[in-house]
């Protein structure tokens, strides 16, 4: 009962946090982790001594208290990922409140399972993404090398005589890191490993992903160049990851069986030689410090009330916030004002001539239409025309689509060139004022790049960007309050999300002027496209 009004109390976070995860294929593995740790609950409730009345100890308070404040910081800064752990955290305390230490014991390890439902913060997910794309193409390249397959490598791109590979989530490993690491943690949980063994079960899971993709970058590659094969699409692909995740799960917990040889395991899963400073010194320290915060405190209706008051006076006016905050930031539905949603094939409809032959003193040498894999960096689709003016080539694009705010900076950093700064501006699209970012890249060959680009959700109305600074701070205030599983500004917008940017490469820093007249390119340029694409909704 305790345990289902804390799902309750949570649940406007429970629904953010699903629909965010659902919408990342390396997500979408969750349910399994839910099953796995209803599972191993299930397994382990027989083992618990329940107290025969209720009582409340000084670590139940502890921890009513922690996860009491943890919720009041998701419902003040409206965010689906700090809720998570507010949940978390919750029901812990539940644990500690209904069954004690004999509960809590039986059930840590589960709950340890459990912290996989949590999203890496800060953006770190698509930081990892990138550098496993990065260290699968390295170790690709060298294998390449080694069997005469001549190459250039950019960023995550390998390029061969006759054709150009991207290493995409699904070759980079994300996929396989995230379910295989899951695999590695129940077993550990089941098995009742230490918390140092359970890192060495991951660290050795985590180095078989890198070697199982690093081979299945270089056999797609391989295999194309010596014999034309393609195992770069289609159901050989498929199967190709198939075998190599099998390979990843294979060598694994083959590794862990080994290691249990070196160093077996009892029955209780704890270590067969205890060394004696845990015996002398670790015990009684620990039998002293649950003799303080462990022993019933409080019992009988006590031990009821005052549970019940920080549940009325914290929990159910942070969760009527929250309740508050999603219906009154929920966006209109069909046939109401604002309720519009663009369809997948708006962007497609989009032509070269969508966009005049001369724009601001620029003109238009050429269009190309472009169609990628659903779980491209990119986006699924993208129409790009291609200007030139006062000397340079600009290559203008609307591409679509995503579930939020889209930061190219990743997508550039992934394809080989450094940030070298970036900042936001403002310009005028269809009369409202709209906040654009705006990217220095450069790549250590001597080449530079400006990038400019903005986003519109479904009603055409401008998302605004975070600031783009790069810092670990800015990070935190997009995930807390605008981007990834935040809500604050991110619940305004009526998804899917298009993106409309502008890129000039050069061998050299642009001049003030030349800026200025990208920026009017820029700026007429969606002028231009994003009323077509509102008549395409």
């Amino acid at each position: 009962m305790c345990g289902g009004l804390m799902l309750l109390l949570h649940l406007p976070f429970i629904m953010g946090w699903v629909t965010w995860m659902w919408g990342r294929d390396h997500y979408q593995f969750f349910p399994i982790i839910l099953a796995g740790f209803g599972w191993l609950v299930w397994e382990r409730l027989p083992l618990i001594k329940w107290p025969t009345a209720a009582a409340f100890s000084v670590r139940a308070g502890i921890y009513l208290l922690l996860s009491a404040l943890v919720f009041a910081v998701a419902c003040w800064t409206g965010s689906h990922w700090v809720g998570m752990i507010a949940l978390l955290c919750s029901l812990w305390s539940t644990v500690w409140y209904v069954g004690g230490s004999s509960a809590a014991d039986q059930l840590r390890g589960p709950f340890v399972f459990l912290l996989l439902l949590i999203p890496l913060p800060l953006n770190l997910d698509l930081q990892l993404i990138i550098g496993l794309q990065k260290i699968a193409t390295w170790l690709a390249s060298g294998a390449l090398d080694l069997r005469g397959v001549r190459h250039t490598v950019s960023g995550v791109a390998i390029r061969t005589a006759s054709k150009s590979y991207m290493v995409e989530e699904a070759c980079s490993g994300i996929h396989s890191l995230f379910s295989a690491t899951s695999v590695m943690v129940f077993l550990s949980v089941y098995f009742r490993y230490s918390l140092p063994r359970l890192v060495l079960s991951l660290l050795q899971t985590v180095f078989w992903v890198l070697v199982a993709n690093a081979v299945r970058v270089f056999l797609i590659v391989y295999v194309d160049a010596r014999w034309q094969v393609s195992l770069d699409s289609g159901w050989r692909h498929d199967a190709l990851g198939f075998a190599t995740y099998a390979g990843v799960l294979l060598a694994a917990i083959s590794s862990d069986q080994f290691i249990r040889f070196i160093f077996p395991l009892s029955g209780s899963g704890k270590k067969v030689l205890q060394k004696d400073f845990f015996e002398q010194v670790v015990k009684p320290f620990n039998k002293f410090v649950s003799s303080i915060l462990d022993e019933p405190k409080l019992r009988g209706p006590l031990a009821v009330i005052l549970p019940a008051v920080v549940l009325v006076a914290l929990y159910v006016p942070g969760a009527g916030m929250a309740v508050a905050r999603q219906w009154r930031s929920a966006p209109a539905g069909d046939g109401e004002a604002g309720g519009a949603v663009v369809s997948v094939a708006a962007l497609p409809q989009l032509s070269g001539e969508s966009l005049p032959t001369g724009l601001n003193g620029w003109q238009q040498l050429g269009f190309e239409a472009v169609t990628r894999e659903a779980n491209d960096i990119f986006g699924i689709s993208s129409s790009v025309w291609t200007y030139q003016g006062d000397g340079l080539t600009a290559n203008i694009s609307a591409d679509g689509f995503y579930p939020e705010w889209h930061d190219l900076a990743y997508c550039y950093t992934a394809s080989g060139w450094k940030l070298q700064s970036g900042e936001n501006h403002n310009i005028r699209v269809a009369g409202d004022a709209v906040t654009y970012t705006r990217l220095n890249l450069y790549k250590q060959s001597g080449e530079f790049a400006k990038v400019y680009f903005c986003c519109f959700d479904s009603t055409n109305t401008a998302v605004k960007p975070p600031d783009p600074s790069g810092s670990l701070w800015r990070n935190l205030k997009n995930r807390l309050a605008s981007g990834g599983l935040g809500a604050g500004d991110a619940v305004s917008v009526v998804p899917p999300v298009y993106q409309i940017q502008l890129m000039v490469v050069s061998d050299h820093e642009l001049l003030p002027h030349e800026q200025q007249s990208l920026e009017n390119l820029f700026e007429a340029s969606c002028g231009k496209i994003v009323p077509q694409i509102e008549v395409a909704q």
